[in-house]
């Protein structure tokens, strides 16, 4: 369902959000993000249902030829305005109304204009995501404990942190760095920082801020799940690091995640056994994710093995952002489910194996191309046109 607004509806919009930015990400970006300001960024909203479309930079609200708004999509994207880098977003989105639109705007709008350094001159990045079939129990439950020990800490546990080492180093011994804990969780970080700054004001103290921020953070935690970590642990591991932010960024080199940074050089704790709550909670939540993962896998599977056509779309053919349902890695390789790929010749939707064909990187959609690019090549049998 999408939801139309008349065009006053959607101005009154676009005034509603540009308030909430004034109070909390033009207010005070001290508070939020080291160095960031955000008067100074480009924010195109646009609802498509109505071709309307608005840049909000500082102060101001200006409205936007209707190609704009025609063109975009019905969530995000980064792209330019004028040369300089820019946020676009969809007013148009059924999850993200209100307030819960400014969280949106400030998690994407840090991954497009505040996060270069972190991404780019340091190298942090998200290839990490995806969970491995058939699933384990241990890996989660070390991640989970190490969430805990940090939000213990948050809250005056002395000890936590030495917890916290140990699970971590555990988690280690058979997982590489977790890259996407820091661009996920700086991002997520800013998120919540934000929502919390909305809801009590600039003028709110520390602790004040850590309550809000830790309620809001948790909400939606997905105990057991790989790609739901980051977003909780990455963010708890940041606002841990705010006493001396600037500082603790500085010790980021592309390596290490922010909660190694501030576990460096503390003594673990020893023979730690996990709460029977956190074992319980991710056995159930592992061996649901397996039998939901399953059917998908085989029906992948059975694909590959019928000799029917697929399409290949590479990723410098896409013209915005996609999203994805089910995604692990498994012996096909990683494969994601039900993902809308824009392009072009128009949007693919399928199912996906992420993988390198056609003369470069990109996803190889289960299903008839729509249209014949004259470009086609074979995958373990699999006949593929390529976009």
């Amino acid at each position: 369902l999408v939801l139309c607004l008349s065009p006053l509806a959607q101005a009154m919009s676009v005034q509603e959000l540009r308030e909430m930015m004034g109070r909390t990400l033009f207010a005070c970006p001290e508070r939020i993000w080291p160095g960031m300001t955000w008067s100074d960024k480009n924010i195109v909203l646009a609802t498509p249902s109505t071709k309307k479309a608005f840049l909000i930079r500082g102060q101001e609200i200006k409205a936007l030829p209707d190609s704009v708004a025609v063109s975009f999509g019905d969530s995000f994207d980064f792209g330019t305005w004028e040369g300089a880098p820019a946020l676009y977003l969809s007013l148009e989105q059924e999850d993200f109304r209100g307030s819960k639109l400014l969280g949106l705007l400030a998690h994407e709008g840090f991954h497009a204009l505040g996060q270069g350094h972190l991404s780019e001159t340091l190298g942090y990045n998200t290839d990490d995501r995806s969970d491995r079939f058939p699933f384990q129990t241990a890996p989660r439950i070390q991640r989970e404990e190490t969430r805990l020990s940090l939000v213990a800490s948050l809250r005056g546990d002395t000890k936590a942190l030495g917890r916290a080492v140990y699970w971590n180093d555990q988690y280690r011994l058979s997982n590489p760095p977790t890259g996407i804990d820091v661009i996920e969780g700086s991002a997520s970080y800013v998120e919540h920082i934000t929502m919390a700054l909305l809801k009590l004001g600039c003028d709110s103290s520390e602790e004040e801020l850590r309550e809000e921020f830790l309620k809001t953070v948790t909400a939606g935690q997905k105990i057991g799940d790989k790609g739901s970590e980051p977003y909780s642990l990455g963010a708890i591991a940041f606002f841990l690091a705010r006493p001396n932010f600037e500082l603790n960024l500085q010790k980021l080199d592309g390596k290490k995640t922010m909660q190694e940074v501030l576990l460096d050089g503390i003594a673990p704790e020893l023979n730690l056994t996990p709460a029977p709550k956190t074992v319980r909670i991710v056995e159930k939540a592992v061996s649901l994710a397996n039998k939901a993962a399953l059917p998908f896998f085989n029906k992948v599977k059975n694909f590959l093995a019928s000799g029917r056509e697929a399409t290949f779309v590479s990723t410098k053919s896409l013209t915005g952002a996609y999203t994805l349902g089910l995604s692990f890695i498994s012996e096909l390789g990683e494969i994601w489910q039900e993902v809308s790929l824009p392009t072009s010749l128009g949007v693919v939707e399928g199912d996906v194996i992420v993988t390198n064909l056609c003369g470069g990187d990109g996803f190889l959609v289960l299903a008839k191309a729509s249209h014949d690019s004259g470009h086609h090549v074979t995958y373990k049998n699999t006949p593929v046109t390529c976009y």
